[in-house]
């Protein structure tokens, strides 16, 4: 019985030229403009995220810590800067707490990682584990969240009637305090 259907099938399948296209044609030629679309995108790691590293303890530990972080691909730890305010011939200098917390409030640095004293003495100990402070500026996301709302707003307003010139676009601004 069921080879009576698949040759019935066949016969179906080579008398109508629509199904064998549909069958044999079409699919090939939807694999092959997915590979031209999607086949030659480049192969690209993303861009290193800035992190401003400070090491307060400087023990093996901390420094172990540093070189492990130096040598991951997804960040591009900075560990020296120049002076604030001082000429660009100047020499960099390890950065310390104030440096980095700048770096992030200025936006040079989306973070800052700053390993305290007493890292490395918490490797050893097997109640505390080890600390490290994350500061981070939480204003750079919320200004970024509120302009693109103000845009999308007066986008909204803009749909809904006519243009008024020089007063469509946004110019909206947070305070940098």
């Amino acid at each position: 019985m069921i080879a009576t259907v698949l040759r019935i099938s066949r016969l179906n399948l080579s008398r109508d030229r629509v199904a064998q296209l549909m069958a044999f044609v079409l699919p090939l030629a939807f694999f092959s403009i997915f590979a031209l679309v999607f086949g030659q995108q480049p192969r690209r790691s993303p861009n290193p995220v800035r992190v401003a590293l400070v090491d307060e303890d400087r023990s093996d530990a901390s420094r172990a810590f540093v070189k492990a972080l130096e040598h991951e691909a997804a960040l591009r730890p900075l560990t020296t800067a120049r002076p604030r305010g001082g000429p660009a011939s100047a020499a960099s200098v390890p950065l310390d707490r104030p440096r980095a917390e700048s770096l992030v409030k200025d936006g040079d640095a989306p973070a800052a990682v700053v390993l305290p004293a007493g890292f490395g003495a918490a490797f050893g100990s097997a109640g505390t584990p080890p600390r490290a402070e994350l500061l981070v500026d939480p204003r750079t996301r919320s200004r970024r969240r509120s302009c693109a709302a103000c845009c999308r707003r007066r986008r909204r307003r803009r749909s809904r009637r006519p243009s008024r010139g020089a007063g469509s676009r946004c110019s909206r601004s947070t305070p940098a305090a």
